[in-house]
């Protein structure tokens, strides 16, 4: 790329330095800037990492960098691609970033063969987007929810740019589509400004992308009518540094109130730019064979790849671009913004900010007990908790509940009633729309995850809540935040921030045979090295102490699984708290000696509580010489091997007991069975029974009869 304006010079230098690394990072293990030429030994055995979307990104990212240079605004880089990871190292490396937390990875000749000849065998230095980089708020994996991530970040965060760059193939993910909605949220004045870039670069891993056969007017008319201003730009400084321009000038009329546009960059590249037109006489760059590296997979396979490889990473002139010690030109830092606004600086800058937005555990201990004085004999927990949000509210306006359609339906009345949905004034409706509402509704599930990690992992918090029989949809995406959260975790240079917290009610046993499904449980519980708790309470007290433990907890999963009809109260706020620190309570009825029959029933969720009461009091009714112990599980951590013991006090090989399980029976029999003997247990719980023309219950659907559990005991 010929520079004929100096003002781009080092825009260019920071772009070729990017690509240059961006390829020896996939290449080399030896020789990283080319002092002599290159052998076979300098080569890794197996090229590991995407090479496609690499090109498209640098460029990006270098302009960004000049954008944030030029504005001084506090910034983050959103990466749809997780297949990007060589252009992300790249550019961290280049700003100094991933140096100053990762010493042996710094500037100089040992950090940048470290940084080169690790690529793909260092836990840092991954293929994929990892957490174990700075900046990174949303980790690869999983394609759809970078847009959303991005939104979240700048919700209540003003003065704040999120650039968020999705390939053309994430393009044709349903939730970036329907991330593209998401963008009427953000409001001039009170959020940061959104960037939007396409890298439009024809082909996804294995074929041509959909968005790649619209013509420019399509595409323009598309964005247009979702108010966004599209700005095509291909590979050229020139173009996109006037483009950049002009966005610099929509964010001014963004935070003045003037105008409320985004903008969406539409970057046209080809897929692999910059790289060998052709491998073996067939196309490398503009085919899908870019996307990784071809067949150059196996650099030393054919001799003539070595030099392809070898001509490829000269033709960006490292000797231009390094310094004989290793340390990038003078021309590249002139590109970067202060130390301070880098998009790679560390995340714990915003920890002091975080600390004061969350909520104070002396407060919150206040809060709970203040909302459990309020609640009566009988109350729903859904309304303890909306009331509580409320009063959460009060201290933290921006705390924010994120739901699909389902807000009332959820118990959340008191919050849409207090604040009402967050929105646009301006929307004519006829439910309250504030814009500091309590609630942000899309339907749907996709966004609501990743507006809610976009949100917490940039210091505010919040909360998602949505029907038990939905809450799967998004099963995967909390698995790749568990991902983020495990390798976050072991970075102690990383801000510790809320727990991404979830509320799943509407139960299945109260629902339509639609509405019935506890699948999230089986991934939730499978994860038990102490990222992820899941709250089971019996009543509204219970699930008020829970909740307090989900905003307590920091840098991890919580989730409560409670329904929203009214429950009888059955523990007072003082021994819910005990109890959810302990893990389970107990209720005992009967005489225990050793002359009557002893029975455990192990009730799990607050339905099968009841159905256990009623079943243990009916059955000392009919056969006074019964012991049963109604044991409770409220927080899985019970489910612990080292702590399931205490449950039957250490009771090694216990007998007659029946698990009433409020979802599937499999993931609780495999729990229980790690520790105990289950084989003769009664196992009942959700089995999708169906009954056709019946008016039955969706417990004895499932089997979950109360006469026969009495006769059971009984006999």
């Amino acid at each position: 790329m010929k520079i004929q304006n100096k003002n781009y010079q080092s825009i260019d230098y920071h772009f070729r330095a990017a690509n240059y690394l961006s390829v020896a990072q996939l290449f080399l293990r030896d020789n990283v800037l080319l002092k002599r030429k290159l052998k076979s030994s300098d080569l890794k055995p197996v090229a590991l990492g995407h090479w496609g979307a690499c090109p498209g990104i640098n460029f990006l990212y270098a302009h960004f960098c000049r954008y944030i240079r030029i504005t001084s605004s506090d910034s983050y880089l959103i990466l749809g691609s997780g297949h990007a990871a060589p252009a992300l190292l790249a550019n961290l490396y280049l700003e100094r970033s991933i140096g100053e937390i990762y010493s042996d990875l710094d500037y100089g000749e040992e950090g940048l063969y470290n940084f080169i000849s690790k690529f793909g065998a260092d836990s840092r230095l991954q293929t994929e987007v990892s957490s174990a980089l700075p900046g990174i708020i949303n980790a690869g994996g999983e394609l759809g929810t970078a847009l959303a991530c991005a939104v979240g970040s700048i919700l209540n965060n003003i003065q704040k740019t999120s650039l968020c760059i999705i390939g053309d193939g994430e393009f044709e993910n349903g939730a970036t589509m329907s991330s593209m909605l998401c963008k009427e949220l953000l409001m001039p004045q009170k959020d940061g400004f959104l960037i939007l870039a396409i890298n439009l670069n024809q082909y996804k891993m294995g074929s041509r992308s959909l968005l790649s056969t619209w013509n420019d007017s399509r595409i323009k008319s598309f964005f247009s009518s979702l108010g966004m201003r599209p700005f095509f730009c291909e590979l050229s400084h020139n173009q996109c540094e006037k483009i950049f321009t002009s966005i610099t000038k929509m964010r001014e009329n963004w935070i003045n109130g003037i105008d409320s546009e985004i903008p969406v960059i539409i970057l046209k590249d080809q897929k692999g730019a910059t790289g060998p037109l052709e491998i073996d006489n067939e196309k490398f760059v503009g085919t899908h064979q870019s996307h990784k590296v071809g067949k150059l997979k196996y650099p030393n396979s054919i001799i003539n790849y070595k030099q392809i490889i070898e001509y490829w990473l000269r033709s960006y002139k490292p000797e231009e671009l390094f310094q004989s010690n290793g340390f990038p030109v003078k021309e590249i830092e002139n590109n970067l913004p202060k130390k301070n606004l880098r998009i790679g600086r560390r995340l714990e800058i915003d920890r002091k900010k975080q600390e004061k937005t969350s909520i104070n555990q002396r407060i919150l201990i206040k809060l709970l007990k203040k909302e459990a004085q309020k609640s009566g004999t009988t109350i729903s927990p859904m309304t303890i908790i909306s009331n509580t949000i409320n009063s959460l509210r009060k201290i933290n306006k921006s705390f924010i509940v994120f739901s699909p359609d389902e807000g009332a339906s959820n118990g959340l009345k008191a919050v849409i009633d207090r604040s009402g949905i967050r929105g646009n004034p301006d929307w004519k409706s006829s439910i309250p729309i504030c814009a500091d509402g309590g609630i942000i509704e899309i339907l749907n599930e996709n966004c609501c995850h990743g507006m809610l990690q976009g949100y917490i992992q940039t210091g505010r918090d919040g909360l998602y809540i949505t029907y038990e029989a939905f809450a799967p949809i998004t099963a995967s995406l909390i698995s790749q935040y568990y991902k983020l959260l495990k390798v976050s975790n072991c970075c102690e240079w990383r801000a510790r921030v809320p727990s991404l917290k979830y509320i799943l009610t509407s139960s299945g046993w109260q629902n339509c045979y639609t509405h019935q499904n506890p699948d999230l449980l089986n991934t939730l519980l499978s994860k038990t090295d102490g990222l992820v708790d899941v709250y089971f309470p019996s009543d509204a007290n219970q699930a008020l102490a829970c909740f307090t433990q989900m905003l307590i907890k920091r840098n991890s999963i919580q989730v409560q699984v409670v329904g929203k009809t009214d429950f009888k109260t059955l523990r007072s706020i003082e021994q819910a708290s005990k109890d959810v620190l302990r893990g389970f309570w107990t209720k005992r009825y009967g005489l225990k000696n050793k002359l009557n029959k002893k029975i455990y029933i192990i009730a799990i969720g607050d339905y099968m509580v009841r159905e256990a009461m009623d079943v243990c009091e009916e059955s000392i009714r009919r056969r006074k010489d019964l012991y049963i112990k109604m044991i409770a599980p409220i927080c899985s951590e019970i489910f612990k091997k080292e702590n399931l013991k205490t449950i039957f006090n250490k009771e090694n090989n216990p007998k007659n007991v029946i698990v009433l399980c409020t979802g599937y029976i499999n993931v609780f029999r495999g729990i229980l069975g790690a520790v105990y003997d289950t084989k003769n247990w009664k196992f009942l719980g959700y089995n999708d029974g169906f009954c056709l023309g019946q008016n039955t219950s969706v417990l004895e659907i499932n089997k979950i009869s109360k006469k026969a559990l009495v006769d059971y005991i009984v006999d």
